[in-house]
């Protein structure tokens, strides 16, 4: 299974045929489904302050491998200028994760994400653990558990074993 963390991809240069600055991706955009978050599109922004960010569907996305610097696209004429998505993958980084109790696990530090397939599936989210442990505990939940992401806190639905 090809799996790349979100800090993997994030920071890449994105290969378009644009002669206005070569964008480096900033964030991931998705809808939630069952099991998966289905990333959708693809933030980039240049810096440059004259420009705005533009969102490259992830359909466009040539398929990584293995040694890329840099992603590239099939057609960079489908870039447009307003997100389609409803989850951003930034915006849920360092956030809360509750279980099934309500009581707080840790918070959010990066997501795996299934790249072999389109569209792309963020299927783990990397929680870096609050509980009481003599080491520091990092955690990998599939969002099966999820029951619901709501603004920055994702509660978990079934008891699972942390242990």
């Amino acid at each position: 299974m090809k799996t790349i963390l979100f800090s993997q991809i994030r920071r890449r240069k994105v290969q378009t045929s644009a002669d206005k600055g070569t964008p480096k991706v900033v964030d991931l955009i998705g809808t939630k489904s069952k099991n998966y978050i289905k990333i959708i599109e693809m933030k980039g922004d240049t810096g440059l302050i004259n420009q705005k960010a533009e969102y490259f569907p992830i359909k466009a996305v040539k398929p990584l491998k293995k040694g890329d610097e840099d992603i590239y696209l099939k057609d960079s004429k489908s870039a447009h200028k307003q997100s389609r998505g409803e989850i951003s993958l930034s915006s849920l980084k360092n956030a809360k994760v509750y279980d099934a109790d309500d009581e707080e696990i840790g918070r959010v530090y990066d997501y795996e994400i299934y790249i072999e397939e389109m569209p792309w599936l963020v299927w783990k989210i990397l929680v870096k653990s609050h509980l009481i442990s003599v080491i520091e505990r990092r955690l990998r939940i599939p969002l099966k558990y999820v029951s619901k992401l709501e603004g920055n806190k994702i509660y978990l639905d079934k008891e699972i074993d942390l242990e």
